[in-house]
């Protein structure tokens, strides 16, 4: 427990770190490029990240459970790792392929993707990453990566004082992704280990992909829903609102990562106890879900109370609409800490099929909504689709298949426990 607690210091630590570098140098670029420079950077990025699943392929749970539960670390990562390699070059190829496709005859997103396709590739790296969860010594990624964004920070504010142009900014995408991906390198190396004695293995990529492929294209679907949003904007509206809703987005965006901390740092734990019976794992799962939704509210109610002063004090007056996507983007919270938890329960499982089928219907009810509702309502029509299809997705699909009922009832319980505070507080 100790080590478990110490772990999510260090990780918390590094992602308020990296949040807060990343808030204040986008909302820095943000105003020196305008909603429409800034709509234009960030459409391109959403292409991207629309794909970038086929670069990480869905191994990362798969990963680090099979290195906690004895598997070769050696094969592992390094089948991993040249998977993910293969993957970012399908997923740069798709990505010009949208882009092609969407955006014919634009030299300015074409010339953008061209400087940042290659972070792709050093993402791919961050395999490194999986082995430190594992042995849950997240204290030496923290200081590489540490460092890298704070060399990737001076260098975009740099470019903001002299004036660079949108390709730069671009080009800055991918330094950092570099610079993060060497820091990988040498903190495992500072711990003792050696990329060089990981090996490629036919029969462990098969036995990857064979569970992975589930999570890959949930994976698509997850991007999607995330992602889709922005480009619909950009065909629909333009650029400028695509600026406006990312600037709200990266607002209410900025607290995925705490999530991602408590469960990266307990999922170990709750693998191993489920060898101890269900009920120990089952009241661990109940506990995780209250703690997800609590740690979300913490986050969701400030926000949407006070959206027009913070969207005032980060942005200025260039982004004011964006004060009221940012106060319904912020609902999506709830359901996105929830569906982190739920994700890790889905693959100790071996349902990583249900989470498609789930991620699929989300997705397809988010591009449905946004179909209707962007040229109604624009940005803000946009922030309800994103709600409505992450709720779907992680809670009402649960009810649908007889194994992941129990876990849709615990959800709807965490849920309804701090609502029905809140209710009794205000009625005595």
């Amino acid at each position: 427990m100790l080590d478990i607690i110490k772990n999510i210091g260090w990780l918390f630590s590094e992602k308020v770190l990296r949040v807060g570098i990343v808030l204040v140098v986008e909302v820095w670029i943000a105003r020196y490029l305008g909603p429409e420079q800034f709509g234009t950077l960030n459409l391109v990025v959403a292409f991207f990240m629309l794909f970038l699943v086929f670069g990480t392929l869905g191994l990362e749970s798969i990963v680090v459970r099979d290195i906690v539960l004895g598997k070769s670390a050696a094969s592992t990562l390094g089948t991993a790792l040249a998977l993910r390699l293969c993957g970012a070059a399908l997923a740069i190829a798709l990505t010009f392929a949208g882009i092609l496709y969407m955006r014919p005859g634009d030299p300015v997103v074409l010339g953008l993707a061209f400087l940042i396709a290659p972070s792709v590739v050093f993402k791919s790296f961050e395999s490194i990453d999986l082995w430190f969860q594992s042995q849950v010594l997240s204290r030496y990624t923290v200081v590489a990566t540490s460092a890298a964004l704070l060399a990737g920070a001076a260098v975009k504010i740099s470019l903001i004082f002299l004036k660079a142009p949108l390709a730069a900014f671009g080009a800055a995408v991918t330094l950092e992704t570099l610079l993060i991906a060497a820091g990988l390198l040498m903190a495992y190396k500072a711990s003792g280990q050696s990329v060089m004695k990981w090996r490629f293995e036919l029969g462990r990529a098969k036995e990857l992909l064979s569970e992975s492929w589930p999570l890959i294209l949930s994976g698509v679907a997850v991007s999607v829903y995330m992602k889709i949003d922005q480009i619909m904007l950009a065909e629909m509206t333009g650029v400028s609102e695509v600026g406006i809703y990312s600037a709200a987005a990266r607002l209410s965006e900025g607290c995925y990562f705490i999530p991602m901390i408590i469960v990266t740092s307990v999922f170990p734990a709750v693998v191993k106890s489920k060898t101890a019976g269900d009920e120990l794992y089952n009241r661990l799962m109940q506990r995780l879900y209250d703690i997800m939704v609590w740690t979300a509210l913490v986050v969701t109610v400030p926000v949407m109370l006070l959206s027009p002063q913070i969207i005032s004090l980060f942005y200025g007056e260039a982004y004011r609409q964006a004060s009221a996507i940012l106060s319904i983007h912020i609902l999506a919270s709830v359901f996105v800490f929830l569906g982190v938890a739920r994700n890790k329960w889905l693959v100790n499982e071996g349902l990583t099929r249900f989470s498609l089928l789930t991620s699929v219907a989300g997705a397809v009810l988010n591009v449905v909504m946004n179909l209707l509702l962007i040229p109604l309502y624009g940005g803000v029509g946009a922030a309800i689709a994103t709600v409505v299809s992450y709720a779907v997705a992680v809670h009402t699909a649960c009810f649908i298949h007889p194994r992941t009922r129990a876990v849709g009832h615990m959800m709807t319980k965490a849920i309804f426990v701090p609502v029905r505070a809140a209710v009794t507080r205000r009625l005595f």
